[in-house]
């Protein structure tokens, strides 16, 4: 390539020169001199190029520049506080605490046609217990309320070949629930 820009150079001064052909150094002896290295190296004649069309490219979008938003001024509270009247007793850690299923005395297995009896810890405060037995997946089959904390299930809602569970809540003296659920399974033996 570089040869090639060289003798360019070299045919382009001497075209220009005012000194005769044969005064010229060439790099490259041809046969004939410098004309017909001229001639050698000339192109053909090309084909005007056809012409394209312009490459229109869509202009982007604006970015987006971050800006902080003005916000609006601290309002002060003007609501007034809740007070709760006394006498409500509400949920506590201790009252949850102290609420727990009493394994030992209820029953887990028990036979078909038996009123399966549970128990567990009362909750301080706790004005009634709710009470119900659910299916294998979960859906409520029975709800009832109980005062004391035991409770003994009706024989008939158990049918052969299905799985139970029970669970129960304590609730204070407006129906809310105190504390997380507790319960167990019911097994009927064969």
């Amino acid at each position: 390539m570089k040869s090639g820009f060289v003798l360019i150079l070299v045919l382009l001064l001497a075209a220009c020169s005012s000194q005769s052909e044969a005064d010229l150094p060439t790099l490259i002896p041809t046969p004939g001199g410098v004309e017909a290295a001229v001639t050698a190296t000339t192109l053909p004649p090309t084909e005007p190029a056809p012409t394209q069309a312009s490459i229109v490219r869509p202009t982007l979008p604006p970015t987006w520049t971050p800006a902080v938003m003005p916000t609006e001024p601290d309002v002060q509270a003007t609501m007034t506080p809740v007070v709760l009247p006394t006498g409500i007793p509400l949920a506590t850690l201790e009252a949850c605490g102290t609420f727990l299923v009493d394994l030992e005395r209820s029953t887990s297995t028990f036979k078909l046609g038996e009123s399966p009896v549970v128990y567990w810890s009362p909750a301080a405060n706790a004005l009634r217990y709710r009470v119900s037995v659910i299916d294998e997946f979960g859906q409520e089959l029975f709800m009832d309320y109980a005062i004391d904390a035991t409770y003994a299930f009706p024989a008939d809602l158990f049918k052969a070949g299905k799985r139970y569970g029970w669970v129960v809540y304590p609730e204070d003296n407006i129906g809310r629930q105190m504390c997380f659920q507790q319960g167990g399974e019911l097994f009927i033996s064969p």
